[in-house]
């Protein structure tokens, strides 16, 4: 896992759509690329959330290919970081 800055921008606005839904989430913080090609995604409130890097790349380029069911998992993947 290694600290990145690629997609900081679309990653803050799906974090900012997640948080409509789960309303617990902080804002961005940072966020890491993962060994599965997922983004771990720290927020200032100590939860994390997990981001498909497909996603984001996709995001990236059409965001009209976003579905609601893809910001509902963004939400529903909150941990609470120790």
């Amino acid at each position: 896992m290694h600290k990145t800055t690629e997609y900081t921008s679309q990653i803050i606005d799906l974090i900012t759509r997640a948080k409509i839904i789960n309303p617990k989430l902080g804002s961005y913080v940072e966020h890491y690329l993962n060994d599965d090609f997922k983004y771990s995604v720290v927020l200032s409130n100590n939860y994390g959330v997990k981001i498909s890097r497909t996603l984001v790349k996709d995001f990236s380029v059409m965001p009209s290919v976003l579905e609601k069911s893809d910001i509902i998992d963004i939400a529903e993947s909150a941990w609470k970081l120790e």
